[in-house]
């Protein structure tokens, strides 16, 4: 078996550079995509009080537009328009998810009670 020189421990400091440097990327990735999840459910409360439909296919349509557009060229924009399409059918979810209470059980208004266990 012969040795395998390419693999020296400078390298390896080089590799390792650069997976700290995507494990902080990720970081701040995760920390937005909170944020973002957090307006939508925001959006989805204000669609449902106020009678817009939950879904919005030209909305969705312009952010990805929009995220190509970002991107400029330096990040393939079917990829990308994938990614987003993920990121949005996140959001869709957090807006159709029902109302817990500190129980993890629906709330009263969402299950139509008085109280968690109580009759309609």
């Amino acid at each position: 078996m012969t040795k395998d020189t390419t693999r020296t421990p400078l390298k390896r400091q080089e590799l390792e550079r650069c997976r700290k440097a995507i494990d902080e990327i990720d970081a701040k990735i995760v920390s937005l995509l909170s944020k973002r999840i957090e307006h939508a459910a925001e959006a989805g409360r204000i669609k449902e009080k106020n009678g817009f439909p939950p879904l919005d296919p030209v909305r969705e349509a312009e952010v990805l537009e929009r995220v190509v557009a970002i991107a400029g060229g330096r990040l393939d924009g079917l990829q990308l328009r994938r990614i987003y399409t993920r990121i949005i059918e996140a959001s869709r979810s957090v807006q159709q998810m029902p109302e817990v209470d500190f129980s993890g059980l629906p709330s009263c208004r969402q299950a139509g009670t008085k109280s968690a266990g109580g009759a309609k």
